[in-house]
């Protein structure tokens, strides 16, 4: 009576570990997504700046500054807005911790 519990819990244990990869395998080639309209073109923004002081409260007055003249010198208007959501992020951060 032991050994055929032991027996059932150790196939149980075994039909657990090996049902998710045989199911995965199986739907390995289903198409879940399709494309839908025109690419999306999309970046990160990501400020050239040392991630020791990045989020530094010190640091940051400077930061916003140095964005001002970037935005200020910037003719694409692009380049403009990805510049003027880094400064808003940052902006957000120093009211936060004030």
């Amino acid at each position: 009576l032991l050994t055929s519990k032991r027996n059932a819990f150790i196939g149980a244990g075994l039909v657990l570990l090996v049902a998710p990869w045989a199911i995965g395998l199986a739907l390995k080639h289903h198409a879940w997504t399709s494309p839908s309209g025109a690419p999306l073109s999309v970046a990160a923004i990501q400020g050239n700046v040392e991630q020791s002081m990045k989020w530094d409260p010190e640091q940051l007055n400077a930061q916003l500054a140095e964005l001002d003249a970037q935005i200020a010198a910037e003719s694409d208007p692009k380049k403009k807005a990805k510049l003027e959501a880094e400064k808003a992020t940052k902006e957000q951060w120093l009211n936060a911790i004030k």
